[in-house]
């Protein structure tokens, strides 16, 4: 088909998509989308309604061995040491300090509510950008890990001491329960085990 009307087919599709207030083709079968105010809140809704990604035994030698051959690594040595610099075991981690910190909520009765607050902060829109980038699997799982811990480091996601709860605890809690929903999902994918608990 000649390049417009593939933008043509393309906008109707894009245009139903949460998030997306209009899609124009220009040109010669350019697209220019336009996000809703909304979008950010819509695409971390969207990634929390999907259903999550059945758990898998913990299995340290064949997590090794299955991150390997996706990314490289030494499975019987490198990939195997629970420290920063393995990346295998920097995604396990964020991933289950967003499953702490869901447990964490729950007890302080703090629900995620995408949107509930603006996500300013630049780590904040990398990390953002990192869960919507495609890209193989196991170098995108290690830029949204890296993503996540600065985002932590920079500022928490829950109250501190004293603090009360408020919306925006409430959205940065979105941000990290997607984020380690596509942190699960990816693992998963994999064929390795999505840690709760380290």
């Amino acid at each position: 088909l000649p390049a417009p009307e593939v933008a043509r087919l393309l906008r109707r599709r894009l245009a139903a998509e949460p998030g997306v207030a209009e899609v124009n083709v220009t040109g010669g079968g350019f697209l220019t989308i336009a996000l809703a105010d909304d979008a950010e809140a819509a695409f971390l809704r969207a990634i929390l309604a999907a259903p999550p990604a059945p758990s898998l035994p913990e299995d340290p030698a064949l997590d090794a061995a299955r991150w390997a051959a996706v990314a490289g690594g030494d499975p019987h040595g490198a990939l195997l040491v629970q420290r920063e610099e393995n990346p295998l075991f920097l995604v396990r981690y964020a991933r289950a300090r967003c499953a702490g910190l869901a447990r964490a909520a729950e007890a302080l009765d703090v629900p995620p509510e995408p949107g509930a607050a603006p996500l300013q902060l630049p780590a904040e829109r990398e990390l953002l950008t990192a869960l919507g980038d495609g890209g193989r699997p196991a170098p995108r799982l290690t830029a949204i890990a890296d993503a996540l811990l600065t985002v932590e480091a920079l500022r928490p996601t829950l109250p501190v001491g004293d603090e009360k709860p408020g919306a925006v605890h409430r959205a940065r809690l979105a941000l990290a329960q997607a984020t380690g929903t596509v942190l699960a999902d990816g693992l998963h994918a994999l064929g390795i085990s999505a840690p709760e608990r380290l």
